[in-house]
């Protein structure tokens, strides 16, 4: 309820009192134009070309790719001139709203940016006039509407700093799509070379919307001096969007593949032939993987200083150290690494994802499920209520497992000569071994937990019997898990060599 009371505070409160009188910020107005819109390409529009011709339109269509391009190169300048890549960074910037000529030039930025939400609305005007309908889908009415109405609410407040992020992004991205556009109006041979590369806009969308994801997390720091509605609102619409992009994305580029040659077959297959067998760039996906492990390690690593930077080994070891509930710096270092502790917990929700999207269900068991959920759950409550002391040690222990775990993954990960003349090492020794560190944490963990338990030490005793017990069930799991992948294999490659044997 403090949300919901905070998101309509947020909604219909002043916001910017530089904006008090701009008329494109009313809500009333807003509803207005949406409406007009919506009854245009629904109703109206389809009715005015029911027993018309489509019209051409290619002219406008020209001049209305070269505004558009030039519109949002302006306005990415005025964004730089505002400030951006000189005082203002990627990361949490305070809100701050200033009257100085580079805040100025920041403001009126961000205000064409907005702007230009309503210019293009004019695109799905077009498909009406043109008979598109295939292409005023659902996405292309939630994506304009979505942006005006988030555009609207959240500029009110944050035509500033961190807010101005997401046009300085999204209007850099619009010159790449306009300039396609225009190149798709330059005649049949321009045409058939750009329409080759159409997916890729569909990808730089996408990547556009995981970048502001990303981005809008740091509002939900507890270090961060935004108010935490604009990150919810931000990160729920940006993830709708991104889910309804990737949709389109795989029904049109995906599904609808030939067995005529493609990009994704030019990227993968038509490697430079004397590339072929040098280490790392002989297959399509080792670098990619290189990186996403770097990342995943890196992230990992990060948090593991955070913890110990914030007094962990320090002030805090594996005995009982009650929370403080200190608001020194040293404490506040260790909330933020709870924070994004629980932030990378989130992100692990992305595994389950990739096993649905390659289909492997098999992997998707109830262990995996809950094993996810729980680690997420606890995180959050450990961050909200219990953040400090010895509650340090497990998330401490479990990203430096996670370093080990990732660097598993990418080996198993490398195909070629090499790992597939190892295969059978692979199987017999690298896989258990990555359940070891598993089995081997949750050991140390329930021993370190049971501490909390006792009564001399001075900590919350339902919360960490309530650990302690998903700690034995997590490790349950994975012995479990282990006894039926592992000693089963082994028993069956035993009688194999045995066969031989005779043999």
């Amino acid at each position: 309820m403090e949300l919901l009371s905070k998101f309509f505070d947020f909604i219909f409160s002043d916001g910017d009192p530089r904006l008090k009188d701009g008329i494109l910020f009313k809500p009333s107005v807003i509803g207005f134009i949406l409406f007009s819109y919506l009854y245009f390409v629904l109703v109206c529009g389809p009715r005015f070309m029911k027993n018309r011709q489509p019209y051409s339109l290619k002219t406008f269509i020209r001049y209305y790719n070269v505004f558009q391009i030039v519109s949002n190169i302006f306005i990415v300048y005025k964004l730089i001139k505002g400030g951006w890549f000189t005082k203002i960074s990627i990361y949490c910037e305070p809100a701050i709203v200033g009257t100085d000529p580079v805040s100025t030039e920041l403001f009126y930025g961000g205000c064409w940016a907005y702007f230009i939400k309503f210019i293009d609305l004019i695109e799905t005007g077009i498909f009406v006039l043109r008979k598109k309908n295939n292409q005023i889908s659902l996405l292309h009415l939630y994506h304009h509407i979505s942006t005006i109405l988030i555009a609207g609410i959240v500029g009110k407040h944050y035509v500033i700093e961190m807010g101005t992020f997401i046009p300085l992004v999204n209007c850099s991205v619009h010159v790449i799509m306009y300039s396609y556009y225009f190149l798709s109006t330059c005649g049949p041979s321009v045409q058939k070379i750009s329409h080759r590369y159409k997916f890729l806009l569909t990808i730089t969308q996408m990547v556009q919307f995981v970048i502001l994801i990303c981005h809008a997390l740091q509002s939900l720091s507890p270090n961060c001096d935004i108010d935490i509605t604009f990150g919810v609102i931000m990160i729920i619409n940006l993830s709708i969007n991104f889910v309804l992009f990737y949709n389109f994305y795989k029904k049109t580029y995906v599904v609808k593949q030939t067995k005529q040659s493609n990009m994704y077959n030019k990227f993968v297959e038509n490697v430079d032939s004397r590339v072929k067998l040098l280490p790392l760039v002989g297959t399509s996906f080792v670098v990619p993987s290189i990186i996403a492990v770097y990342l995943l390690i890196l992230a990992n690593s990060i948090i593991i200083y955070m913890y110990i930077d914030g007094g962990w080994y320090k002030d805090v070891f594996i005995y009982c150290v009650p929370i403080t509930y200190s608001m020194d710096a040293r404490s506040m270092k260790m909330i933020n690494a709870f924070w994004w502790t629980m932030v990378l917990k989130l992100l692990d929700f992305i595994e389950t994802g990739i096993f649905v999207l390659r289909k492997k269900h098999r992997q998707i068991s109830f262990f995996h499920v809950y094993h996810h959920t729980t680690t997420a759950l606890i995180s959050w409550l450990t961050l909200r209520y219990y953040a400090g002391g010895m509650t340090s040690f497990e998330p401490v222990v479990n990203c430096t497992v996670h370093v080990i775990m990732y660097v598993y993954y990418f080996l198993s990960s490398l195909v070629t000569s090499f790992i597939e003349n190892i295969a059978n090492i692979d199987t017999l020794l690298f896989s258990p071994l990555n359940t070891y560190p598993n089995n081997i944490q949750l050991v140390i963990l329930m021993l370190h937990v049971i501490q909390a338990l006792l009564p001399f030490c001075n900590m919350p005793k339902l919360p960490s019997f309530v650990i302690f017990l998903d700690i034995v069930i997590n490790f349950f799991f994975f012995y479990n898990f282990y006894k039926k992948t592992y000693q089963k294999s082994k028993m069956k490659n035993k009688s194999t060599n045995q066969k031989l044997d005779i043999i």
